[in-house]
Parts: structure tokens; sequence; C-alpha cells
């Protein structure tokens, strides 16, 4: 699961339950922006107190069981990506770190070459299903689109898109 599973999860429960992301951040003890952030899953870091006093709110919780790799229903685009990504070079694009930057627009400096391995050589209908799952992370699919040209043109991708 990636944090921005839990953010669109949370964002599910919280509407379940009636609450404004400005009750939900008066209860929890944070800001409105963190709720905000946390359900777009553009959050940087956010403490494990803050999230399971936010989770209880809305009726979630967290449980840690034994890792297992079950066959996904459907592709994990984001994984695929970064496999192709980190082939040549030393620094790690993580499934994480891309979402975040396909969120975001915001593109770290560390990992261009990296970020243009995935526009320019990952086959079209990876790239395009890596598009549609972080699409569906709370973020309007449209802002994921006009981050997704933002990115391109800021590392010099040749790849034309067509999404």
């Amino acid at each position: 699961m990636y944090f921005q599973d839990i953010g669109a999860s949370v964002r599910k429960a919280r509407k379940a339950v009636n609450l404004t992301q400005e009750n939900l951040a008066l209860q929890a003890g944070v800001s409105r922006g963190t709720i905000n952030q946390l359900e777009t899953g553009v959050f940087p870091d956010l403490g494990v107190k803050k999230l399971l006093a936010i989770l209880k709110i809305v009726g979630l919780d967290v449980s840690i069981h034994k890792a297992r790799k079950p066959k996904p229903e459907t592709p994990d685009y984001l994984e695929m990506a970064c496999v192709s990504a980190n082939v040549s070079y030393k620094g790690k694009l993580t499934p994480d770190v891309l979402a975040q930057t396909l969120l975001t627009g915001k593109v770290p400096a560390n990992l261009r070459p990296q970020l243009r391995v995935v526009y320019d050589e990952v086959p079209p209908k990876i790239f395009a299903g890596l598009v549609r799952q972080v699409s569906h992370w709370g973020v309007k699919p449209e802002s994921v689109l006009r981050h997704v040209q933002s990115i391109g043109e800021a590392i010099g991708s040749s790849r034309k898109l067509c999404l």
C-alpha cells in the first residue's frame, strides 16, 4: 500500500461520517492543510501519532502483519516504471517518490535522470497506466495531466504525451 492509498481511504471515511476537512483537523489537532495534503497524497511527512489520531476519528485503524506478495489484480505501474528507471543509476527512484512527483509537479533534482528514463523509455502503455494509477489518489486527473506535462518540459523529455 502506498501512502497515497491511506489518504484516499481517509477522505472516503471522513465523508462517510459527514466531517469536513476543517472539523477533522480541529478534532485531530492538525491544520486543515495537513488533512488536505494527506487526502491528496502530497503530504511529505506525517508522524504516526497524528496519523493514528486522524484514523481513529474517522473510524479507521492500522494493522501490522507479515508482508506477503499477493499478485495484484491490476499491474503496479509505479513499480514497473521505477524498475526501468533505476537500471543504470546510483540514486533510486521509489514508487512513493514518483507518485509524489506526479501529484505535485515538483521534480527532485537528484532524480532527473531517472525521471527522464520514465518519460522517454518506459513503454507508452505503462506510462499511461502510471498516470491513471496516480490519478485515483484524490487529485483531479486534469491536475495530474498538467503536472505530467510540466515535468516533461522541466526534464527535457522528448516524449510527445498523448494521454
